[in-house]
């Protein structure tokens, strides 16, 4: 199963850590918050209603809150937990805003990638010690670390699904990073490769994780952080060679994605 989990509002990490038991450790839970877990050791298996999802070393597993579960320890096990708030929907509803979500998977093995697998403990281990020390700003610091490793999650997930991306689809991915100077709208895209909005839209969450406009968005914003870094251009030039509406939505578009404004990503480039 996938999710899909909500950035429109702020996500929060309740709770973080590192936790090993012995074999034929169980326990039932229904946790309020969002949770996941991360093996780095061992073996655990979970229990959902009749179904039972078995999450191994290097495994991940995401349960939405409220979710009861039975947990036993297969073997002897250690693993990072993390629970968190965050709107979270079965990927197949429309609850959750498309352009402000990412897909998130029920399970994902993160044996396929070594090196970012590597980068997620290292985010959940940085999580960790911030809780623990509580310096200044530690709730800010906190979330915007988790949303990294929330989205690095999803990526990877994605990554796996791309080896079966339509050859249509593909051309849909290289026409839009390669017109971040251009308006783009699901429209054109429909009208330009003959294919279907529905069709559009569900091929990119299937196969990205995310919707089209986040797509489009996200490429826009990254030449935006070049810009930004690299030239002098106004927030208002840069605005309008990515075809943005306005300054001000590209404004509010940029902090959305990056939790920073224009000016302050600037400012931070330049130390």
């Amino acid at each position: 199963m996938e999710y899909k989990i909500s950035f429109e509002r702020p996500i929060h990490l309740k709770l973080i850590g590192q936790q090993s038991y012995k074999k034929g450790w169980k326990k039932d839970s229904a946790p309020k918050g969002n949770v996941c877990f991360l093996m780095l050791d061992g073996a655990f298996s979970f229990t959902v209603g009749e179904k039972t999802v078995t999450a191994e070393k290097n495994d991940l597993v995401f349960f939405k809150s409220n979710t009861k579960y039975k947990v036993f320890a297969e073997r002897d096990c250690k693993y990072f937990y993390a629970h968190f708030s965050a709107d979270a929907d079965p990927a197949n509803e429309e609850s959750i805003d498309e352009k402000h979500s990412i897909c998130f998977p029920e399970k994902i093995s993160l044996s396929e990638f070594p090196e970012k697998r590597e980068r997620l403990i290292w985010l959940l281990s940085l999580c960790e010690r911030i809780s623990r020390e509580k310096p200044i700003y530690t709730d800010l610091r906190l979330d915007n670390i988790f949303c990294e490793f929330l989205i690095l999650s999803a990526s990877l997930h994605a990554e796996k699904r791309k080896k079966s991306i339509p050859l249509s689809i593909k051309k849909i991915e290289k026409f839009i990073k390669e017109n971040t100077s251009a308006t783009i709208t699901l429209t054109d895209i429909s009208e330009k490769f003959m294919l279907s909005k529905q069709y559009i839209m569900r091929s990119f969450k299937r196969y990205y994780g995310i919707s089209v406009t986040h797509m489009i968005n996200s490429e826009k914003l990254n030449r935006a952080l070049i810009l930004l870094k690299d030239t002098d251009m106004t927030i208002e030039e840069i605005s309008d060679s990515l075809s943005f509406s306005s300054s001000g939505y590209f404004c509010r578009v940029f902090k959305r994605y990056f939790s920073l404004t224009p000016t302050e990503y600037r400012r931070q480039s330049a130390w």
